[in-house]
């Protein structure tokens, strides 16, 4: 890669960030000044990459008519990486099938093809870290990265029009890989496209189909990009149709007017919307990172080919109801339980092959830590008031409950915040939320802290020593379908710091006392 046009293009990239951040930055994509097409009407045509019309399902409101730039302008560029040369890529060139040759491409292995999004270059970092993980997960596969540099940078509308032509493009490298390489199909093809570069994978797939008869296996798009694709034709954006298998996560879903990058419909056959699709633990509002959102369905995705944590996503109506706990285990009562990520085309088909999809969307839920690693377990858990007569004449309290699971062999985990928000705990009352901690196999008992909000009870009009009298806490493990209820020793309360030890066997004890 060039080193001067390199620069050239992060100088460039930079000084647009400079100026927007990304509130303002979705202001000025949807305000761009457009330069107006010679004739509205027209098509332009790229010979063997196809025709390329402004006009039917392409020219809708807020959506700019432009034409994609020439192959030439763009001079998109394919290295190609194998786990024999990692550090310096073949680069393929479609004209000269003696490049692909050169490559040593498996047809027997994977064929994972990586697409990066709105201004950015083929020597992004997390290009070389999703390529790295594929390799180190399957040896003989090869990892093709999409360089589109020459078409990626502002104005976005131009790069809107440019991924269509880049689609094809890439469409026309995947088809010669497979006929010089002798590929029986493209059932071992593999697309990931963050952004813009999912749209540009489902324009891929579209061409394999409508050019060549053949049909992609896996298209994963990460994060796929909002502006002009929300509520289009399925020609003008990514949807099911574009693979046999199209998984999407949405981690930056946020109202365009907000800063949200990424789509929130959804267009797979699974969807999955960590966190809700928005607000990623540790991507804070005031942070100075644009795009913290946007980007973090990158890391996980990457985390999740090599992770040992079970990463499962739940189905459920909302996110409200996934957080309220109001969404069956995994495999209950129609709920699916679909593992996050890489591994996730298995435990579809799966789903597939018991005659439960009905081809609409799965849309899966999940809540992750806020740094790496990313991936934790669920557990729903329920907190059962006491209404007892001590608990009446304490009154409620309001504040956040803690827990500290500890199971077989010394295992324990980290501390646990039951309630996001504070919660009035009154006599007598249920609360149930989803909490995420570590990954346990068995569990023995809970420690459980309170942290008041407040030592001042308006109901009783006096300061106390802050309390919960909790009858008991019932856990579900939702990865693994294990339910158990604890009870406090001798019906002890739970005061601030100082915590409470719960066990099984307290229940059968408050019971007879």
């Amino acid at each position: 890669m060039n080193s001067n046009s390199t620069g050239g293009f992060m100088l460039q990239t930079m000084l647009y960030l400079v100026n927007h951040n990304s509130t303002t930055l979705m202001n000025t994509i949807y305000n761009e000044k457009v330069e107006p097409l010679e004739d509205p009407l027209d098509t332009r045509c790229f010979g063997v990459y196809g025709c390329f019309p402004v006009t039917g399902p392409w020219m809708i409101e807020n959506r700019p008519q432009a034409h994609p730039f020439s192959p030439s302008i763009i001079n998109v560029k394919y290295p190609t990486f194998t786990d024999k040369n990692r550090n310096v890529p073949i680069f393929i060139d479609i004209n000269d099938p003696e490049t692909i040759i050169k490559v040593g491409i498996n047809p027997n292995a994977h064929l994972y093809v990586v697409a990066h999004g709105f201004l950015e270059s083929g020597d992004r970092p997390w290009l070389r870290q999703i390529m790295n993980a594929l390799l180190d997960y399957e040896k003989d596969a090869t990892v093709v990265v999409v360089d589109w540099k020459g078409g990626s940078s502002p104005p976005y509308y131009q790069a809107v029009a440019n991924i269509r032509i880049i689609g094809s493009i890439t469409a026309h490298v995947i088809y010669s890989i497979y006929e010089e390489t002798g590929m029986k199909n493209l059932d071992k093809v593999h697309i990931i496209g963050h952004s813009l570069g999912a749209h540009l994978a489902g324009y891929a797939g579209f061409h394999l189909q409508r050019d060549f008869g053949l049909k992609l296996d896996r298209i994963t798009a990460l994060d796929p990009a909002e502006p002009f694709f929300a509520n289009t034709d399925t020609i003008v954006r990514l949807d099911q149709t574009d693979a046999n298998y199209v998984d999407v996560v949405h981690s930056d879903i946020a109202y365009f007017v907000n800063g949200g990058f990424g789509m929130k419909q959804k267009i797979g056959h699974v969807d999955f919307y960590p966190n809700g699709g928005r607000e990623q633990p540790g991507c804070s509002t005031k942070s100075l990172q644009i795009g913290c959102n946007h980007v973090r369905s990158v890391k996980l995705f990457i985390e999740s080919i090599h992770s040992k944590c079970p990463f499962m996503s739940i189905s459920c109506d909302s996110y409200e109801a996934f957080k309220k706990g109001k969404c069956p285990s995994c495999n209950r009562d129609g709920n699916y339980c679909i593992r996050f990520g890489f591994h996730s085309r298995r435990y579809f088909q799966g789903i597939f092959s018991m005659g439960f999809y009905s081809h609409e969307p799965i849309a899966t839920y999940l809540l992750t830590n806020d740094k790496e690693p990313y991936c934790a377990a669920h557990f729903k858990v329920t907190v059962k008031v006491s209404g007892s007569e001590e608990s009446v004449m304490h009154g409620g309290e309001f504040g956040f409950l803690y827990f500290m699971l500890k199971g077989s062999n010394n295992t324990q985990s980290r501390k646990i915040q039951f309630n996001p928000m504070p919660v009035f705990f009154s006599p007598n009352s249920n609360h149930t939320f989803i909490a995420i901690g570590d990954d346990m196999e068995d569990i023995k008992t809970v420690f459980v802290e309170y942290k008041f909000k407040s030592t001042f009870n308006p109901l009783t009009w006096r300061v106390f020593t802050p309390r919960v009298y909790i009858q008991y806490i019932a856990i579900e493990s939702m990865e693994r379908s294990i339910f158990m209820t604890f009870c406090p020793h001798h019906k002890l309360p739970v005061e601030g710091d100082q915590g409470v030890l719960f066990t099984e066997d307290s229940c059968q004890w408050n019971k007879n006392h």
